[in-house]
């Protein structure tokens, strides 16, 4: 079953993120994981949510999820993203 991860950004550092977003797609993507969304352009249609970024990565299933979140190559790019960004991440399951 198709599995999600959600990523609510709010950038405080754009040349630190600058980096992190360099290392973070490959890496996604050399873990199996496909960019659904990855924009600036967020619309709160209820609530108070209101991200600066948000991106939606789909991975085959919860497992390759974990396994690209956990890889060494997301790892290392996480360590730009800390203190550059506030960042909240979800993993989700499919139908």
């Amino acid at each position: 079953m198709t599995a999600y991860i959600v990523c609510l950004i709010d950038v405080t550092d754009p040349d630190g993120y600058s980096k992190y977003v360099e290392l973070a797609g490959p890496a996604v993507q050399k873990n199996g994981g496909r960019f659904l969304a990855r924009g600036s352009e967020v619309e709160a249609l209820e609530g108070a949510c209101r991200p600066g970024r948000v991106v939606i990565a789909a991975f085959d299933d919860m497992e390759a999820a974990r396994r690209s979140y956990r890889s060494p190559e997301y790892q290392r790019a996480r360590t730009y993203r800390i203190g550059a960004a506030s960042f909240q991440a979800i993993l989700v399951s499919g139908s």
